[in-house]
């Protein structure tokens, strides 16, 4: 999938229980650093993280929802990036809130590989999901 060009990236989710930190559902990755990754926010929100470059330490951007994160409850999220509006957004089961748009114009394209579960930071894998299953996760290029 092109990460330079517009996207959106969907998954059912449940988490086992809150982690105390960000956990990747599904991710793009490069050689050291994921595009995108749609998870959990150690903010206890649920969101999609942006990478300005395939870095070890990379601008990063966050659109985070207002819906808070429940353990046990199957959620439904979506990440889009929209490349001629420059925006990243999050919906959750369905529902969008503009307030969390982000600003953003991907300047690379991550060719590494689709990756369900955990993300990539500084060159290592990592930022487990800790959920006893997740039903699918599909991606779509605009």
């Amino acid at each position: 999938m092109r990460t330079d060009q517009s996207y959106t990236v969907s998954a059912w989710v449940q988490l086992d229980r809150l982690p105390a930190s960000d956990a990747v559902v599904v991710s793009q990755g490069g050689s050291r650093t994921s595009h995108f990754s749609l998870g959990y926010s150690s903010a206890g929100r649920w969101g999609i993280g942006v990478a300005s470059a395939d870095t070890d330490n990379p601008g990063a951007w966050a659109a985070l929802s207002d819906a808070v994160a429940y353990p046990m409850e199957w959620t439904h999220l979506a990440g889009v990036y929209d490349a001629p509006a420059g925006k990243v957004r999050i919906y959750v089961g369905g529902q969008h809130v503009p307030s969390t748009d982000l600003g953003y114009v991907s300047t690379w394209n991550a060719e590494g590989p689709l990756q369900v579960g955990r993300g990539m930071s500084a060159g290592t894998v990592g930022a487990t999901f800790p959920a006893r299953s997740t039903t699918s996760a599909s991606t779509r290029a605009r």
